[in-house]
């Protein structure tokens, strides 16, 4: 059997973590990850259910991590076979779990109540009407038990989705003159009959059709591609080869392992900042893409759920279309034949206002017909979206208090969708300060090129919302900001005092948005990098504040500008962020370095030396292609570290590209 080099190999980030992408005989990729919980290894598809194949190696209870064996295996249509090296003479595999990505991420959804509560309803059901939810599953009673849950064989495991259209399985094989292989109780346990370490190849299974990556001359212009074969790194050969992987015909994928779905927002801000390097009929294919999703309503979808997921939720409806009664019944049998139907989620607020953005860029490129255009611009969920951007603007517009702003209900519902991402506010300032008035300028540029009269108030609700910049303003003098930040350095470890300390200059006024307005109205005083869309999108004044060193503002040397800062607030949500890390002043997003680094390159080199500054420190972190970064301080050093459990290659990331060419031509200038 042949081998088969990896069309994508990612370095170990000073952790044992390491992935490989293969790629079968249909086309599609795949990534093995190893270890980045320890001992875990997970197999994950780039095709159209986010399917996912994870295991657990152990001895005595102890995690194993495997590494590669000498070589990766031949590969075939939907399947992949591929050699570990276990490093010791004696192990144990389990803890599979086969299904959706969002699975193995979340425990909760790997509960089979739902699938045993759909065999108890249909049981329950009518003779006839049995006989027809179980004709639309093309099975009896007997199985659809047999469907529930992972099967066991003397080799590996296999899942098959409740209506039997999808399959998963994993088979393990040691040589059984060397090692011996026994399952018992859903575990595989080896053992060595010479005393040498285990070797075991692991060959992965689906029956699901592939996504199909793009190639560089469909994704990027032509300028572009000259510019990266003058500028060839290994860097940059990693990230062309990671967008072939997350750019398909389809739709782009958020990122591997975690998000091999569609995110609308994530898909939007990517293509507005790659704007420069993509090609004109990929935008316009990411556009469609977007468009396709668009609810009656009007509103973006943020994120679908496809797959095994799918089924998950379709089976839940299922159950509870039964329990409203008999009416019902004709609805839950006519969503039995179609478990596998995508499920669009329209949870969230930034995106719908993000799109009329990307279209009116779409409207200045000069290398698209007036033809395209117009196409694009005349379908039908173009003029929703606008209509449901005017209905959420007009409350605002005609009575400007704090309550008619975009707000959240409950859990944050934009791009920083942690707990406590929005330090607990309700009315975000990304929302209502950036994006909100963009769309409304986008607008009327669509209105005009179709020669189409807009609202007779648009030219208030503009006046009205480029105003509502005021109700996030936060103003503190030197001396207040010199006693905010003697407080909060006091409520750190020693080390980190001492190093933050040794590294702050003299203090100054701090000017800038809050983060969030809380429930009555009162600015959040985080600091915090959202203002930087603003440079994205052509205003060229960057936040001193945001640019400032830590603790003052949020640059931070060989790491670069922190999410977030709660240097000014108060110890109450100092506590909340130790708790919920995930966009505090703990990290750096790899989105908000590009999309600053794009934006200050953007301004026609009026901000060189800033745009350098955060370069150099993005490029020092040696984390740049990660989701996200964090950081410890050991013996009075910064150290970068990997954030646990993000993607290893992330859409809104590859925006890096953009950045890294906008800076050299900056450097021309």
């Amino acid at each position: 059997m042949q081998a088969a080099r990896p069309l994508l190999e990612l370095p170990r980030d000073k952790t044992d973590h390491a992935v490989r992408f293969l790629r079968d005989a249909s086309g599609g990729s795949f990534q093995i990850s190893l270890n980045e919980i320890p001992g875990r290894v997970q197999n994950t598809w780039a095709n159209t259910g986010n399917e996912s194949i994870a295991f657990s190696i152990s001895k005595r209870g102890q995690p194993v991590s495997p590494r590669w064996a000498r070589s990766i295996s031949g590969k075939g249509k939907g399947w992949l076979r591929y050699e570990l090296d276990l490093g010791v003479d004696q192990a144990e595999i389990g803890g599979f779990v086969l299904g959706s990505v969002r699975e193995e991420r979340d425990a909760a959804l790997r509960s089979d109540a739902p699938y045993r509560e759909l065999i108890r309803r249909i049981k329950a059901l009518p003779a006839a009407l049995r006989k027809r939810h179980l004709s639309a599953l093309k099975t009896d009673l007997h199985g659809l038990h047999a469907r529930i849950g992972i099967t066991y064989c003397a080799r590996g495991a296999s899942r098959t989705t409740i209506d039997g259209k999808r399959r998963l399985s994993v088979e393990f094989k040691v040589n059984s003159r060397e090692a011996q292989a026994i399952m018992t109780g859903g575990r595989l346990r080896l053992r060595s009959l010479t005393g040498s370490p285990l070797q075991v190849s692991v060959t992965c299974r689906s029956n699901t059709p592939p996504l199909i990556g793009l190639g560089l001359k469909e994704i990027f212009t032509r300028e572009f591609l000259s510019w990266c074969k003058r500028h060839k790194s290994v860097r940059l050969a990693r990230d062309l080869r990671s967008a072939q992987i997350l750019f398909t015909r389809k739709k782009l994928l958020a990122g591997l392992k975690n998000y091999g779905t569609y995110f609308g927002r994530d898909t939007l801000l990517t293509a507005l900042m790659m704007d420069d390097i993509l090609s004109t009929p990929m935008m316009e294919l990411i556009l469609r893409g977007v468009l396709k999703r668009v609810s009656p309503e009007g509103r973006v979808s943020h994120e679908e759920s496809i797959g095994y997921l799918a089924v998950y939720e379709n089976v839940k409806e299922y159950n509870r279309l039964l329990r409203g009664g008999p009416e019902n019944r004709r609805r839950a049998e006519t969503l039995l034949g179609k478990l596998h139907n995508t499920r669009e989620f329209y949870g969230m607020v930034d995106d719908d206002f993000i799109l009329p953005v990307l279209l009116g860029r779409f409207l200045l490129r000069t290398d698209a017909s007036l033809t395209r255009k117009k196409s694009l611009l005349l379908n039908g969920r173009v003029r929703s979206n606008l209509n449901f951007i005017f209905r959420r603007a007009r409350n605002y517009a005609q009575r400007p208090h704090f309550s008619r702003l975009i707000r959240f209900s409950g859990h944050s519902a934009s791009w920083r969708d942690s707990t406590f991402g929005y330090a607990g506010g309700t009315y975000p300032m990304d929302v209502n300060t950036v994006w909100v008035p963009a769309a409304l300028t986008a607008a009327e540029k669509i209105y005009r090129f179709l020669n189409s009269n807009p609202p007779e108030d648009l030219k208030k609700m503009q006046e009205t919302w480029s105003g509502a910049t005021r109700h996030f303003q936060i103003n503190l003098s030197a001396s207040e900001v010199r006693k905010r930040i003697s407080a909060r350095m006091s409520a750190l470890t020693k080390e980190e005092r001492l190093f933050w300390k040794k590294n702050h200059k003299k203090s100054t006024r701090a000017a800038f948005e809050a983060i969030a307005l809380d429930v009555k109205g009162r600015p959040i005083p985080v600091l915090h990098t959202d203002s930087c869309a603003r440079l994205l999108l052509g205003d060229a004044s960057p936040s001193g504040c945001i640019l400032a060193s830590y603790p003052q503002g949020l640059f931070v040397k060989g790491l670069g500008v922190l999410a977030a800062s709660d240097v000014y607030a108060p110890p109450s949500t100092w506590k909340k962020y130790r708790a919920d890390p995930y966009h505090s002043p703990r990290v750096v997003w790899g989105r908000e370095m590009n999309m600053l680094l794009v934006g200050l390159a953007r301004q026609h080199g009026r901000y060189k030396p800033a745009l350098r500054r955060l370069h150099r420190a993005v490029k020092a972190s040696g984390l740049r292609h990660n989701e996200l970064w964090t950081y410890t301080v050991q013996k009075q050093k910064l150290r970068p570290l990997r954030y646990g459990g993000t993607c290893d290659i992330q859409l809104w990331n590859l925006a890096s590209l953009a950045a890294d060419y906008s800076i050299d031509r900056v450097g021309r200038k």
